[in-house]
């Protein structure tokens, strides 16, 4: 299987009509540990022997085996890897992070959520196999993604673009039931689950609307003039009760039923939220000049948004109600302190005036005159808390009603605090709610620009002769954002842009997330920056880089790996249309298939392939050809298109032959070997000898494996037999 014999011509191809691979150009993933037969250099020699020509190392996880991870390769462990491949002209494409990663946002899982010790714990890991590739020689470095759990039907990529129905979704039920979760910015928990389904109670908004009836027949349903602010009121605006238009928002009163003398209520849906989203985006939208569409990510209010906001404020509103009650009792309870601290003064004079022998008449007639209403002096809110009607004179009395005071404003003021706590706890938990794709996002693209800028110094300090990549890979659809193709671009190029900001600018948001307290913000004198994201001097800036160059330089050291296999499990979570077939659904899929293919190689983000195929329900890991997947007229595609990175063969899971990992792929994709005595063979036949991968590979009886009994001429024959009777084998 010499790999410098003959590779594909412009007129070879394979049975299927697509350009032939020499065996030279699909390589194959070798691990370490129990899985690998041990260490790297024993599975590499393993791999060299079978005629692999290039190699894929697959890292373990630090600890999780003796004498595996990228780190327990010393200087002479790495030298005698990069030597052994040169020997043997075997390249060593790629380094793969070990497979725990599951991404680089931090996400921990629903519980723990996002926690940034998690997130670098991940990042170190994949610093390790940059380095590591970079002492071997190896420019990839591929990465698993499942940055955060979303709704697979929320996404616009998910909608049938013919019918506008869901092309794809994660369960039956997930239209009406999917969760989308909330952040909170200051410590990356998870503050919030929302379920489409859920119903919240919350306030008719008073608006110019049919609903409004006293207004909206008042006017006739047209427009009127608000004399007071100058300004048209027309169907649809929120209004207060006198007919002022309110343009805040956070303003908005409720409507008013005068015949049941109450506020109108009912249950919000989800779409409800979806409308109070719109209408946020366009006040955002009007405010910056923009319209709606040129909104970022970043600036636009999603539902689940618009949901926090409205449980929130309820809660605030029901707060400050409440502390509002307490407030006007605490106001007069002071009030009634120092009237009944002056009437004390008073009788203490009266009381110091009198002999001491008349003293008793006064303690004497106390209890009758408390009952008939004395009240030594005060009158109002004081006169309520003087309820003694012991024998004692009217300063003791006062002494008793000053406690009373004194314990009712202490009641009150720990009422009116708990419930001012309350409310800015609601103002807190809506201003730092992020919903989760916004914050993944922005820790999954700071992660992926510094390992960029790591990759890129690493190729420059090893003198490596291709750059270094980091090459994220989509892994299978329910473990989140990163596994379509379409979020694998974005993923590439949003954190490419975020390479180049940080070579080039040399002041940057700061990627912890912190913001300025309001005090920062006063002693800057802008008071609007107030919870907004600080600005630090950028560590990561080089004053000697152009913005064309940083781009070159992020494209070079971030791009994407593309898994055949991965890309066909959409498979299970693809929608069949209404009345179609089985195969007909099958054959649409498989154009979708081809369609994502091709948008990943217009946008350029392709550096790396993993070969594996499967039949699209689980995570498999079977050759080509062994499964469903279009994978030959994919790779194809992408020859004809110009790809010349690695083509990794991961095919090492199909049950009862592992040795095909290799052989399969290379028969699959019509891969020449060489016989010594006729030339070349071929998949198709070929130079002067039609024979095929069956003649050489596995040959028994014209069989492709070897069978689990014995037949043909090595059968007995049944001439002779033992007077058992018993088969001879």
């Amino acid at each position: 299987m010499d790999s410098s014999y003959f590779g594909p011509g412009p007129e070879q191809k394979t049975i299927e009509g697509n350009i032939k691979i020499p065996s030279s150009g699909i390589g194959k993933s070798i691990t370490e540990g129990r899985a690998g037969g041990g260490t790297f250099l024993d599975s590499l020699k393993s791999a060299i022997w079978e005629g692999a020509s290039k190699v894929e190392l697959s890292t373990q996880m630090e600890g999780q085996e003796p004498f595996t991870g990228a780190e327990s390769y010393g200087k002479t462990g790495r030298e005698e890897l990069r030597k052994m491949a040169e020997v043997n002209q075997v390249t060593l494409t790629s380094v793969h992070s070990p497979s725990n990663i599951g991404n680089l946002s931090g996400f921990a899982g629903g519980e723990r959520g996002f926690e940034d010790t998690y997130r670098e714990l991940a990042v170190n890991e994949v610093r390790k196999a940059i380095e590591f590739a970079g002492d071997v020689g190896a420019p990839a470095v591929v990465v698993h993604t499942g940055e955060y759990q979303r709704p697979i039907i929320e996404q616009e990529w998910a909608k049938d673009p013919e019918t506008g129905r869901p092309m794809f979704r994660h369960y039956e039920e997930e239209a009406e039931r999917a969760i989308l979760p909330l952040v909170d910015r200051r410590t990356g928990h998870l503050i919030s689950q929302v379920r489409k389904n859920q119903l919240v109670a919350r306030a008719i908004w008073n608006r110019y609307d049919p609903e409004n009836e006293q207004v909206w027949k008042k006017y006739g349903g047209k427009p009127f003039y608000d004399p007071d602010n100058n300004v048209w009121i027309k169907p649809g605006d929120y209004i207060d009760y006198e007919g002022h238009r309110i343009d805040k928002l956070e303003q908005r009163v409720p409507q008013y039923d005068p015949e049941n003398n109450e506020f109108k209520v009912r249950n919000y849906t989800w779409k409800d939220f979806e409308e109070e989203a719109n209408i946020r985006n366009q006040q955002i939208a009007k405010s910056l000049g923009k319209s709606v569409k040129e909104l970022t990510e970043e600036q636009r209010v999603s539902p689940e948004e618009a949901f926090i906001r409205a449980t929130t404020e309820t809660q605030e509103k029901i707060a400050k109600g409440w502390a509002g009650i307490h407030s006007r009792s605490l106001r007069d309870e002071f009030a009634a302190l120092e009237e009944l601290k002056k009437a004390k003064v008073l009788y203490e004079k009266i009381q110091a005036g009198l002999p001491k022998d008349e003293l008793w008449k006064l303690r004497q007639v106390a209890a009758t005159k408390a009952q008939q209403g004395l009240r030594y002096g005060t009158s109002g809110e004081a006169s309520r808390y003087i309820k003694s009607t012991e024998s004692k004179l009217p300063s003791e009395i006062i002494d008793d009603a000053l406690r009373n005071v004194r314990e009712s404003i202490e009641r009150s003021r720990e009422a009116v605090i708990g419930q001012e706590q309350q409310v800015q706890e609601a103002r807190n938990v809506r201003d730092n709610a992020l919903p989760v794709f916004k914050y993944a996002k922005l820790k999954t693209t700071h992660s992926y620009a510094t390992l960029g800028i790591h990759a890129m110094r690493v190729t420059e300090e090893k003198h490596a002769k291709k750059p270094i990549f980091v090459a994220p890979e989509h892994i299978w659809p329910e473990m989140g954002f990163g596994s379509h193709p379409k979020e694998l671009i974005e993923l590439v190029t949003t954190s490419r842009d975020k390479m180049v900001e940080y070579l080039t600018q040399k002041k940057i948001r700061d990627p912890s997330g912190a913001v300025y307290t309001p005090e920062e913000a006063k002693k800057m004198g802008k008071p609007e920056l107030a919870e907004q994201n600080k600005i630090i001097d950028n560590p990561y800036y080089n004053p000697h880089m152009s913005k064309a160059q940083a781009r070159k330089e992020a494209e070079d050291h971030i791009k994407a790996t593309f898994d055949t296999q991965h890309l066909g499990m959409w498979w299970r979570h693809w929608v069949p249309r209404p009345g179609e077939t089985m195969e007909n659904s099958r054959k649409r899929f498989d154009q979708w298939y081809m369609d994502q293919v091709k948008e990943m190689e217009e946008k350029k983000i392709l550096g790396h392939i993993h070969i594996v195929d499967g039949w699209g329900r689980g995570h498999t890991h079977l050759p080509p050809g062994e499964g469903v997947n279009p994978i030959t007229t994919a790779v194809d595609y992408l020859k004809k298109k110009g790809y010349d990175g690695a083509i990794i063969s991961e095919a090492y899971g199909e049950a009862g032959g592992n040795q095909r990992q290799l052989t399969r792929t290379w028969e699959a994709f019509g891969s020449n070997i060489y016989h010594p005595m006729v030339g070349p063979i071929s998949m198709g036949g070929g130079a002067g000898r039609g024979a095929g991968w069956t003649d050489v590979w596995q040959s028994y009886f014209g069989k492709t494996k070897t069978p689990y009994y014995v037949f043909g001429q090595y059968s007995p024959s049944e001439d002779w037999t033992l007077w058992t009777q018993v088969p001879m084998e």
